[in-house]
């Protein structure tokens, strides 16, 4: 009698049929290990797959961070800083006394928009007395924003007052482009310290002087003031 079996074929892992005489089992396999599979292809998917996963964690990661203002006025295309200059009067002894104001401007390739208060850096010197912020103060809606800083105790600067380059930054405001609204890039030069504008907190600030007088009565219209009627004159100080 005449039978089927199976042989398992150990190199390639395919199945192979055999007619056989029923008789003769010294032709079937005995405790044959199973068929070795190829893991080639199988690997490659796996690392695909590895691949993928790992490239979605990132795109998720990165939707994750939190908004920075700073990282947004960095898109290119937007009004950018031309000129940088102390716009302020130190007076005659070129010193900014206690109480008086430090004006820093910036002028920009075209006419901004400021909200809130934006800021930047000012150095005084010795280093104790190192670093100040100049706050917007006014200009928005031209091409030139001022930054100011109040002489307070204990200011000091024997060499003059600079400005740090690349300090300039929103504090929670914004400076755009007043057509387009697009952000402004913040990069900027700075100034040396300039003798011109020493700082003295312990100098009193400068009685104030007559800038300007007037007549603002009116003599009417034959310009003559009559009997009883009233000049006045204006005074206008520093």
């Amino acid at each position: 009698m005449r039978g089927v079996f199976i042989r398992q074929s150990i190199f390639e892992g395919k199945i192979a049929m055999k007619d056989s005489d029923s008789t003769d089992t010294s032709q079937a396999p005995r405790n044959s290990p199973p068929p070795r599979l190829s893991l080639t292809g199988t690997r490659k998917r796996a690392a695909l797959l590895a691949v993928a996963l790992i490239a979605g964690v990132a795109a998720l990661v990165a939707l994750a961070v939190p908004f920075s203002p700073e990282a947004a006025q960095a898109q290119t295309g937007g009004p950018t800083v031309s000129a940088v200059a102390v716009s302020s009067d130190a007076g005659a002894d070129s010193a900014y006394a206690l109480d008086e104001i430090i004006r820093v401007t910036l002028t920009f390739s075209e006419a901004v928009e400021a909200t809130g208060s934006p800021r930047l850096k000012i150095d005084m010197d010795p280093a104790d007395w190192g670093e100040k912020w100049a706050v917007y103060e006014s200009g928005g809606g031209t091409a030139s924003l001022t930054f100011a800083h109040t002489v307070v105790e204990p200011n000091l600067s024997t060499q003059g007052i600079a400005v740090v380059a690349n300090t300039l930054e929103l504090n929670d405001g914004a400076i755009r482009s007043a057509s387009s609204q697009t952000a402004a890039d913040l990069s900027h030069a700075g100034l040396g310290h300039d003798a011109s504008h020493k700082v003295d907190w312990r100098l009193s600030p400068p009685p104030p002087a007559v800038s300007g007088v007037a007549a603002t009565s009116d003599a009417g219209a034959d310009d003559t003031y009559a009997l009883g009627e009233t000049i006045r004159l204006t005074l206008t100080f520093s």
